[in-house]
């Protein structure tokens, strides 16, 4: 091989790695999309950070209001593992300085935030602005100024009051802030469970609206219920009065007669299974008592005799001796002729019953 072959050789070997390196260095990586949706967006920008836990992972694409939010797309890396049920608040870390977007809670296993999620109104979170908190607290003050409500002094009377209150008390106060601060911790780790309660409420007060002459109603009705019990709260105090007499009454009576009741307890519950096992003649018994009672009163007389007929089957066989008896002896009996009123009683035997010959 000459010369002149080797180094054009050379030359694009290194043509081609620098080119190589210049596609790695400039091509699009892989990445994670996540859009959320803000109430307000002041502050952030297109590069604002995203972070977890503090730590930046990600930028501000894009921002595009949309009527009464603002939708904000963020892109990460594609390994990033957001949860699903991920919270994003707008963090400012000064007060002039630029926010960024904080994503909580970091992933600690379960369903991930796949590209092209959507954080939605209710899990999204805005600062106050600046401007705004400074304007409520103007108003505030007016409304408990001079102008205001203390313009008789009675503010000032409260607030004397309390430090007349709390003096002496401070340590009782710093134990009672700390266990508020500790009431909401308990809280802050709860909020899940808190944004559930709080969505509860908001359905219940809804329907209470739409149902309002209904409540009404009732908040009527129990007051006037509760006027009734003050009206009668004489006879109700007897009457729980008696009660209590009749109570301790049983109590000394089972106190009394207590193993002899729990005897008598068991003999009912066994008289209940048995009773239990005959459900079905039970019934038919009750179906049937009320016609055969209302037959007997109606077999009676005037002249007070009782008028009854007899339809009586005389085929032992039904019978589990008798279809045995039958089997061995050919009885007339065992044909299910039935005999019919009138009886004669007593009934002529067959002679072959009496031991005699035929």
């Amino acid at each position: 091989m000459t010369t002149v072959p080797r180094r054009v050789l050379a030359a694009f070997v290194v043509v081609t790695l620098a080119a190589a390196g210049l596609y790695l260095w400039v091509r699009p990586q892989p990445s994670l999309t996540v859009h959320a949706l803000f109430a307000q967006a002041d502050g952030m920008f297109v590069g604002s950070n995203v972070a977890v836990l503090g730590v930046n992972v990600g930028t501000v694409e894009r921002l595009e209001p949309r009527g009464d939010h603002v939708r904000v797309t963020m892109s990460l890396p594609a390994d990033t593992e957001i949860p699903a049920s991920a919270d994003a608040w707008v963090m400012s870390p000064n007060v002039v300085s630029d926010q960024y977007i904080e994503l909580t809670p970091p992933y600690q296993g379960g369903p991930m935030l796949d590209d092209g999620a959507v954080i939605g109104l209710d899990s999204t979170h805005s600062p106050i602005k600046w401007d705004t908190l400074v304007k409520s607290v103007n108003e505030l003050l007016k409304t408990f100024g001079p102008q205001g409500a203390n313009s008789d002094g009675s503010l000032g009377r409260v607030l004397d009051n309390a430090a007349t209150l709390l003096d002496g008390r401070g340590e009782q106060l710093r134990e009672a802030i700390r266990n508020l601060s500790q009431a909401t911790d308990v809280i802050g780790g709860s909020m899940p469970d808190v944004k559930r309660l709080l969505r509860s409420l908001d359905k219940l007060v809804a329907v209470l609206a739409e149902n309002r002459s209904t409540v009404d109603s009732l908040t009527t009705s129990i007051d006037d219920v509760a006027g009734e019990f003050a009206r009668q709260e004489n006879e109700i105090a007897n009457a729980i009065g008696s009660l209590s007499s009749v109570l301790t009454e049983v109590g000394g009576l089972v106190k009394r007669h207590g193993a002899a009741m729990s005897d008598n307890v068991d003999r009912l519950a066994k008289a209940s299974v048995e009773l239990a096992k005959h459900q079905r003649q039970l019934v038919e018994i009750m179906d049937t008592f009320p016609l055969a009672a209302e037959n007997i009163t109606r077999a009676v007389t005037d002249d007070g005799k009782l008028r009854i007929r007899l339809d009586m089957t005389t085929n032992l066989s039904q019978f589990e001796w008798g279809q045995r008896l039958c089997d061995e002896v050919a009885l007339w009996l065992c044909e299910g002729r039935g005999i019919y009123n009138p009886i004669q009683l007593p009934p002529t035997l067959p002679p072959t019953l009496l031991g005699g010959g035929s």
